[in-house]
Parts: structure tokens; sequence; C-alpha cells
């Protein structure tokens, strides 16, 4: 009989006990987070600027750069609250996000190329099929001269530092060509007419 009160004390004062420790294993557990969230945080930014050293790249790989910054950036603001790293935490996060707005516009940047790459493509495809099999009205030869001087536009607006430049160039170089037989042609039919 006297064992189960004394087994109930005992019962009350680790429950109690263990109460008391929660919190200070919570603020450790806190603790760890922030650091662990640092950690990510760092390695993640780490890589995204790995991999965009030596640029061009393609979409791909910018976006991918772009995730790895919007993560890190996200795990630092999940622990913003923390003041005992709220110094390095800021500090992060400005990088952070300055070098996260910095490849969102050389996707941007990227993406325009691909767009501009492809349009022309159509344009110059449009063009040759329009004057495939002549003889057609100097109204044709027009049109296709306006489509492959839009083509070359295109291209030309393709920054250098594109990772289509090379192939936007090539591409160029065979659309300038054809423009300037479409001008003769044009010529010469309103000459004829």
């Amino acid at each position: 009989m006297l064992l189960i009160p004394l087994l109930a004390t005992i019962g009350f004062v680790t429950r109690n006990q263990f109460k008391e420790q929660q919190p200070d294993s919570l603020a450790i557990s806190s603790e760890v987070n922030v650091q662990d969230n640092l950690k990510l945080a760092k390695i993640l930014a780490e890589e995204a600027s790995e991999m965009i050293k030596n640029p061009p790249h393609s979409l791909t790989v910018w976006q991918t750069s772009q995730d790895k910054w919007r993560k890190s950036i996200q795990l630092l603001e999940a622990v913003s609250d923390d003041t005992a790293n709220s110094e390095e935490i800021e500090k992060r996060l400005e990088i952070y996000r300055t070098d996260y707005n910095s490849v969102t516009q050389k996707i941007a940047q990227e993406q325009k190329a691909v767009n501009n790459l492809e349009a022309a493509q159509k344009l110059a495809l449009e063009a040759s099929v329009m004057v495939k099999n002549p003889p057609h009205p100097l109204k044709i030869w027009q049109t296709a001269e306006e489509q492959w001087q839009k083509a070359v536009n295109l291209l030309e607006s393709i920054p250098e530092d594109a990772f289509m430049a090379s192939e936007a160039q090539e591409k160029l170089d065979l659309y300038r060509t054809n423009l300037e037989i479409i001008r003769q042609r044009v010529q010469r039919e309103s000459q004829n007419q």
C-alpha cells in the first residue's frame, strides 16, 4: 500500500520534470533547425553559383540555378525571426535575393533569345515556301522579302552572350543571303511591270 502513493509521487515528479525540460529541448530543436536551414541554404547557394560560372548556359541550367536560389531564400526566410542569427540571415538574404534577381533577368534574356530564334525560323520557312515554284506576282516576292527581313531582325536582336548566339549567327548569315536573293528578285519583278 505504501508503494502506490510513493510510485504516484515519483511518477508526478518525473512528468513535471519532463514538462519543465520540454521548452529547453524545443529551444535546442529550434536552434538546430536554424543551423540546419543556414547550412542547407549556404550549400544550395554555392551550388547555384557554381552552376552558372563560365556562361553561356542553356535555359535549363539558368532555371535550375534560379530554383536553388529560391530554395535558399525560402530556408532563410523560414528562420528569419531567429534573433541570435538575424544579422547573418539578413546579410545572406540580401545576397541571395540579388543573385536570384540576376538569374531571373538572365532567364528572361535567354527565353527571349529562344523565342526570337524560333520565330525567325518560322518566318524563314514561310518565306521559303511562299516563293517555291516560281513565277509569282510581285506582291508574293515583296511579302517574302518582308518575311526574310523580319527573320534577320529577330536574329540580330539575339545578344552575343546568349546560349543561342552561335546558332543564331549561323542562321543569320544564311538568312541575309536569302534576303539579298529575294531583294534582287523583287527589283527584277518591279522592272518588268
